[in-house]
């Protein structure tokens, strides 16, 4: 059995830890090489229970090199449960009939 996964990752950061790392997306991250975002979704297409992986966060994640091993990134709403139901709605629309 696969499991899907809502990775929400449009938590901000700002001042000058902001300024210092060059980016306002905590998703977007470096440690070491990679930022957070990519070792996320590397560990989680590791991981041979896993299906499929919605990746919710800001527009800047939409073509951004490091989202392509979601299978589709979707836009943030206002708040965190919003972004679950998101989520949650394009799963529920790719499902098989």
């Amino acid at each position: 059995m696969k499991i899907d996964v809502i990775l929400p990752a449009g938590g901000r950061i700002d001042g000058p830890f902001a300024a210092e790392t060059e980016t306002e997306i905590k998703a977007l991250l470096a440690i070491g090489e990679q930022t957070i975002l990519q070792r996320t979704l590397t560990a989680l297409r590791n991981t041979e229970r896993i299906g499929r992986v919605v990746v919710i966060g800001p527009e800047e994640l939409t073509d951004h090199p490091d989202t392509t091993q979601a299978d589709i990134v979707l836009p943030e709403g206002h708040s965190g449960p919003e972004n679950i139901f998101r989520g949650l709605e394009w799963l529920r629309k790719q499902a098989p009939p």
